[in-house]
């Protein structure tokens, strides 16, 4: 059960880490 409680945790920072690649995805000046 602990292990999960870490996943938790793992999923949150990648979630924050996916939306955060999400954005710089949208700026223009990256994709250039």
């Amino acid at each position: 059960m602990y292990a999960a409680d870490d996943t938790d945790t793992d999923f949150d920072v990648d979630d924050s880490i996916a939306l955060y690649l999400k954005e710089i995805s949208r700026i223009p000046l990256l994709k250039r």
